[in-house]
């Protein structure tokens, strides 16, 4: 037992915030910030967009959905908005590494600060899920 704990303490802490581990506003502002500027820019950026402008749309309504369901007590949208971040990680990510140099610096700083937002939103995730499966 760590001497800096005390577990009355603790009993103390968790009955007053049994949520104290949530990062769900967290991750919901982040979603919401990310939808906004995929919808915003996507018409800026159609022509480096492609082909793939309704998955572009399509995950916009996914983030925003997703937003609206987070809640403590929702394990699977907490899972859920883990497997999202992951993805959203992996696909902006990618792009941002294979693209530079080749897109604007517009486009480019684009899809690394959604990148970056979705790196943010995978981290408070990954602890949401840790602390509602330990429990």
């Amino acid at each position: 037992m760590n001497p800096y704990e005390n577990p009355k303490i603790e009993a103390i802490i968790e009955k007053n915030n049994p949520f104290r581990h949530y990062y769900g506003d967290v991750i919901r502002k982040i979603f919401l910030v990310i939808a906004f500027a995929m919808l915003v820019m996507t018409p800026f950026f159609q022509n480096y967009i492609g082909d793939v402008v309704h998955l572009s749309v399509f995950a916009v309504v996914i983030l925003v959905c997703l937003s609206g369901f987070m809640s403590p007590q929702q394990k699977l949208v907490k899972v859920f908005s883990f497997l999202v971040s992951l993805v959203g990680v992996l696909v902006f990510g990618q792009d941002a590494v294979r693209d530079y140099l080749v897109t604007p610096w517009t486009f480019e700083g684009m899809t690394i600060a959604i990148s970056v937002l979705f790196l943010l939103a995978l981290y408070f995730s990954a602890k949401t899920i840790r602390e509602a499966f330990l429990k």
